[in-house]
């Protein structure tokens, strides 16, 4: 089973998507972070980056500074899609081929962790999708306190993704995040008591 979690920036997204693998002792495969690991280590992937936003976005040892092209990135739409065309292909072969190699490994429960896996497309590849949703002023406060991303900043990225609004209508579970961590850990909980109940009647 493939499960996506996704929601936007300051949802609580990753924390969800933690609390139902570990309920379920699934597979964690965290989006943002094959994304970054891509934009570090993959060659072919670098060189279209820089082709497209400028070597300006390279550091001094010639890697990609996420900073300096998210700056460039999240401008405006335009140059947000033109990211998300190069970038969101080789996440997804690289999610794909992480899978394989787990299912030789007898796991067959996975959970996705990623901010636009409806975005994407990957969320067609989900058995059941999970969204993620919050205030915006809380959305604000946390993705300051957790990433340091400044207000300005913050909107300005949010504004650019699918709104909470149309991403919920994708979803099989909503899990409304404007409480404390503790309420949010029980509806992980419910959710994936739910998720059991289903597995022992399909035996």
């Amino acid at each position: 089973m493939i499960i996506g979690v996704t929601g936007s920036l300051g949802t609580g997204t990753s924390t969800a998507a933690r609390y139902i693998a570990a309920d379920l002792n699934a597979k964690l495969i965290d989006a943002d972070k094959v994304a970054r690991s891509q934009v570090s280590k993959n060659t072919s992937l670098i060189k279209r980056i820089v082709s497209n936003f400028g070597k300006e976005i390279l550091d001094k040892e010639g890697k990609v500074d996420r900073t300096k092209l998210a700056e460039k990135a999240f401008a405006n739409r335009h140059s947000y899609k033109k990211l998300c065309d190069i970038i969101y292909p080789v996440i997804i072969a690289e999610i794909d081929s992480i899978r394989e190699e787990i299912y030789k490994q007898g796991i067959s429960d996975f959970v996705i962790d990623g901010p636009v896996l409806i975005e994407s497309g990957f969320y067609k590849e989900c058995d059941l999708l999970i969204v993620v949703t919050s205030s915006l002023p809380l959305q604000l406060e946390r993705a300051w306190i957790k990433k340091k991303i400044r207000r300005k900043d913050a909107l300005s990225r949010i504004r650019l993704q699918m709104p909470l609004h149309e991403k919920v209508r994708y979803a099989d579970y909503i899990i409304d995040n404007n409480a404390a961590l503790a309420k949010l850990r029980q509806k992980c909980v419910e959710i994936t008591s739910e998720f059991k109940i289903r597995k022992i009647r399909r035996r």
